[in-house]
Order: structure tokens, then sequence, then C-alpha cells
């Protein structure tokens, strides 16, 4: 069964009238799809190629548009983009936070219109804690939760020192939660990413704000972010959860000079 897009789009309603059997031959035969080469081409959107949604201190923009001989035209003040906007010819520069809107043509023909956000990173502030001692403060805490906030009012079933992020503390397989108090060093001034996977809900915190929000029941999944720090301490806080299924909790980061590890203990203070 085959209607073309031109139907479609103009709306309406699609109605189907069933009988009490099954008609397997109906739409079955693929040879019969009506040809496709009345299709008008498109122009594609154009995009940023370059990484640079957060930088430091200025950003190569380069561009790009998978449709062969296109030109690409750009703003980066807000305004929408015409061909009558700069003509993109070779990588540029920007040095502040900026709305970069860009458009595609062939001749007249025109692409859709591609909005990119891109920020200049504000740096993480390090802090002075004074004398700081290897390992992550913990509580572990028992019960039934939904949300890493249900911990907040429960005395905890036992509270320690851990040199790491992981389920090391648990005392049992279901039910339960943690939360990890205090630092990790910076070692460079630069962008890092931080991943966070957990098996059910939980967040990751630095210098007091949320930055990965993992909560809620789930499976297990990784969510990142990647922030500006200053190096030196920062404050750090994770809180878990666990109910039935699998299990996970770890913390990874990604930073300058070097790849995707996880974060390891030398790092982590009380």
């Amino acid at each position: 069964f085959w209607f073309p897009q031109s139907e479609l789009v103009k709306g309406g309603e699609l109605v189907l009238e069933m009988g009490p059997k099954p008609n397997k031959s109906w739409a079955t035969d693929l040879s019969k799809r009506p040809p496709r080469d009345n299709v008008a081409p498109i122009v594609t959107t154009p995009y940023v190629k370059s990484d640079a949604s957060l930088f430091l201190d200025k950003a190569e923009i380069v561009l790009a548009c998978d449709t062969e001989n296109a030109k690409i035209y750009y703003t980066t003040n807000g305004e929408e983009p015409t061909n009558q906007s700069t003509c993109y010819k070779k990588p540029f520069f920007i040095n502040n936070s900026t709305t970069l809107k860009t458009i595609a043509f062939v001749d007249e023909k025109a692409s859709l219109i591609n909005t990119a956000k891109l920020h200049k990173a504000d740096m993480s502030t390090a802090l002075d804690p004074g004398k700081v001692d290897p390992g992550l403060a913990f509580a572990y805490f028992e019960g039934t939760f939904s949300n890493v906030s249900d911990m907040k009012n429960i005395k905890p079933a036992k509270t320690g020192i851990h040199p790491a992020v992981n389920l090391g503390p648990k005392q049992r397989d279901m039910y339960y939660g943690l939360e990890y108090n205090g630092y990790i060093k910076i070692p460079t001034d630069g962008l890092y990413n931080l991943y966070l996977t957990s098996n059910d809900g939980s967040t990751l915190s630095i210098d007091g704000r949320i930055v990965v929000n993992s909560d809620g029941l789930h499976p297990l999944v990784q969510r990142s972010k990647q922030i500006a720090f200053k190096n030196g301490i920062h404050a750090i806080n994770v809180k878990f959860f666990q109910t039935g299924g699998g299990q996970h909790l770890s913390l990874h980061w990604k930073g300058p000079r070097f790849e995707k590890t996880e974060v390891p203990a030398e790092v982590l203070f009380h």
C-alpha cells in the first residue's frame, strides 16, 4: 500500500475498513512500489564539522554540506541567513559564545537552516579545602528508592571512606543506595569529559551543581558532561540507588593529554 508524500502533507484521514479475516496478500508485493525518480532533489542542511560546542579561548569553525556544489552562507548575530549573508570559503575562528546559523544553496534552491549554539566555557574555579586525605566519604543506605532524593532523610546503615566511585561498600544486591562526598583533583586547566554509568538512578555534582543527571529507574546507561576546569581541588558528589536487576556504578573521565579511563583513587579525597 503506497501513497505519495504530497498527499500526506495535505493532511486528512486514512480509513481502514477491516473485516473478520486477514488478507495476507494485501500490500505484500514490494515489486509494485512506485518509482521515486520523480522526487525533486534536496539541498541537505549544512553543519558544523569541527568540535566547537564548548571551547576555552577560541574555536575553529569548519562548516560542511553533503550536497555537491552547495554554497554555505552563515550569520553569527542571530539573524536568519540567506544567500546574501557571509559566504563560507574557509575555516574561521570565534572567541566568544556565538549562535551560528547556516544555510546552503544550489543555485536558488535552499536547504533548511541549521542553528548551532557554541559556548565559550566558564572555568570552574578550584577550592581551598585545607588538608585532605585519600578516598571519598560514603554513606550506605538500605530501603526502596525511586529517586536519589529518597535517601535524603534516611539514616545511613553504614558510613566510611572508600577509594573510588563504585559498588564496593554495598552489603546486599537489591534495595540500597550510596552517596559519595569529597574532592577531585584536576591536574591541569582544560576541558574534561565526565562519564557516569549506572544501573538505576544516579547523579553527579561538581562544585555544588548537578552536571550529570541519570536519576530514576532504568537499565545500564552512561551519561556524560563536558566541563572546563581550573586545575586544583573541586568538590564532587555522587548519589546512586539500586532496586533490582543488574548492578553497576562507575565514574570515568577524559581530559587534556589522556584518553577515557576510570577516575583513579589517586585524585579522590575527603
